[in-house]
């Protein structure tokens, strides 16, 4: 268990030079925290030439178990998920996992780290640590009574692909805008507010009220 402390700017150019200069030829699991930022991160690593599949809850099932199937055989060697894939896969030949983000919960850290290293396997975990982490770090190491090692790494390396590292994020963000990923979210937040009782149409008007103040303001 490592962890890879950079700047919150360069968090996306250290996690392409970890996989191009790590994780090549190994089974990469990457674990982040939302159904868009797994995407985004899929559609970036994409435009990096580093091919991968994306799994989280607002793919369907059928895709879901396409895309297992699909890194699971070792046709792609990475895969982002969500913390939907931190339980209950059978995913035994995982060499490398990395937390592109710090999990919130040190119970969730330990089950994406968990992903690796299993039935007597060798494995390793690296978390992208930036300066916002450093409590979410410590309540790790409290849990697990370890101290995370540093895992060095030269930033001189990873600066030239800070540029084109940005370009592929921006227009992968612009990808997962004009896709259906985001319509499925916002369908989802509608039926869990009327299964609450509540009226989904009165919060977009108050949302909409309160941007209208913002730009008045």
């Amino acid at each position: 268990w490592s962890s890879d402390v950079c700047s919150s700017d360069l968090r996306d150019s250290y996690l392409v030079h970890v996989l191009r200069e790590h994780g090549e030829n190994k089974s990469v699991i990457i674990f982040t925290h939302t159904c868009k930022n797994c995407q985004t991160l899929a559609n970036m690593l994409w435009k990096c030439e580093l091919p991968c599949v994306a799994l989280h809850s607002l793919k369907s099932q059928g895709e879901r178990l396409a895309g297992l199937a699909t890194f699971k055989s070792g046709i792609v060697k990475i895969l982002v998920a969500t913390d939907v894939a931190s339980r209950g896969l059978d995913i035994p030949q995982v060499e490398l996992v990395i937390n592109s983000n710090v999990p919130a919960s040190p119970k969730d850290y330990i089950h994406r780290v968990g992903r690796t290293a299993r039935a007597g396997r060798g494995g390793m975990a690296i978390t992208l640590v930036t300066q916002y982490d450093v409590d979410r770090v410590k309540q790790i190491e409290a849990t697990i009574n370890t101290k995370l090692v540093e895992f060095e790494t030269n930033e001189n390396e990873v600066l030239p692909l800070l540029k084109a590292v940005m370009v592929a994020r921006r227009e992968a963000e612009l990808k997962v805008r004009g896709s259906a990923v985001l319509e499925k979210r916002l369908i989802n937040k509608r039926k869990k507010l009327i299964q609450e009782g509540k009226d989904p149409d009165m919060k977009v008007s108050r949302r909409k009220r309160r941007k209208y103040k913002k730009e008045r303001n």
